[in-house]
């Protein structure tokens, strides 16, 4: 250990309490601030089925992409079309529309977000019921949602490590 520093576990609870107030707050640093996966389409409701499976497909396409765009892209889309967002309807649309859909939003890759989709969408039929919050129906460890993740194409990077 470095002797320069020394550590003040209290200290840092202390500071990390008035960032997490001040981020749910929107004040200080972040007043101006949010992040674009946090801007909600308004007929998307959270804690629900529909708002894991929204985030699992879109967060699979944000890869070397214009966030901002992608996901404001993706809050009109799920506007338009909800059932969109789902792996049954994605499983059943042509791939060349799907690919369209999926380019679109603002994915940099859509050809393999293609790819992606529908090996999302077999995964989580197979496996889960056809939802994403099945895969931890109670607490795991982290190595363990790391190994569950692995059947997943583009949800296991250093993003959500």
């Amino acid at each position: 250990m470095n002797d320069i520093f020394e550590i003040d576990e209290g200290k840092a609870v202390k500071i990390a309490e008035i960032l997490l107030f001040q981020w749910k707050a929107g004040k200080g640093v972040f007043s101006n601030y949010s992040m674009p996966e946090y801007v909600y389409p308004p007929n998307l409701p959270l804690g629900s089925k529909e708002h894991a499976l929204y985030f699992t497909y879109i967060i699979s396409i944000d890869y070397m992409t214009d966030a901002e765009k992608l996901w404001q892209n993706a809050r009109t889309a799920y506007q338009l079309h909800p059932d969109f967002f789902t792996p049954k309807k994605i499983l059943s649309i042509n791939p060349r529309y799907l690919r369209a859909f999926i380019k679109r939003l603002g994915a940099r890759f859509a050809k393999e977000g293609v790819r992606t989709w529908r090996k999302i969408s077999e995964v989580l039929l197979e496996k889960y019921a056809g939802d994403p919050r099945n895969i931890t129906p109670e607490p795991l460890s982290i190595d363990e949602i790391k190994e569950k993740l692995k059947d997943f194409p583009h949800l296991r990077g250093s993003k959500l490590s």
